[in-house]
């Protein structure tokens, strides 16, 4: 991947050359973003952004700079990943899990902790090819640099690869 080539306003009116490398990949279903700058001027977070590929932009993540003050004259590493979630499985496997209680003998309590986890199950199932469907769909990043005043002072794109 070839480094963009971002323009750093220094607070005496100056412009910095900032090169700022980054790089994205998806590995099983996790997508992984690397970047580093080589200087920052008042720099308080990046903000990443996923897109499909038609100029529609989401935000994933926001990473907070590396130094208190936002201001660093020597490269910064960086690294965010987004995963699919197992939160969904988990809840199903505790619904299950109530089922196998001693106490929930009863016909009743046993029908309605069948019809919980059957509702579970669906409304888990659909969460679950949501966000499969959001991170399969993801095929750019975007990475925007915001200033201490909240200001956009740099943005870059690139394409995920697949590993």
């Amino acid at each position: 991947m070839l480094p963009a080539v971002i323009v750093c306003l220094l607070p005496a009116g100056i412009f910095a050359q900032t090169a700022i490398t980054v790089t994205a990949y998806r590995k099983a279903h996790t997508i992984h973003i690397r970047w580093t700058s080589s200087c920052e001027q008042s720099c308080k977070e990046y903000e990443i952004e996923g897109s499909a590929g038609d100029h529609t932009w989401e935000k994933i993540g926001t990473v907070n700079s590396s130094v208190a003050d936002g201001h660093s004259d020597t490269v910064l590493s960086y690294a965010f990943s987004v995963a699919d979630t197992a939160a969904p499985l988990a809840g199903i496997a505790f619904l299950f899990l109530l089922l196998l209680i001693p106490n929930a003998s009863g016909k009743k309590t046993r029908w309605l902790l069948a019809l919980f986890l059957a509702t579970g199950y669906a409304a888990c199932s659909r969460k679950i090819m949501d966000t499969l469907d959001v991170h399969e769909r993801i095929r750019y990043i975007r990475l925007v640099q915001y200033d201490t005043e909240g200001h956009i002072t740099s943005a870059n794109v690139v394409k995920v690869s697949e590993q």
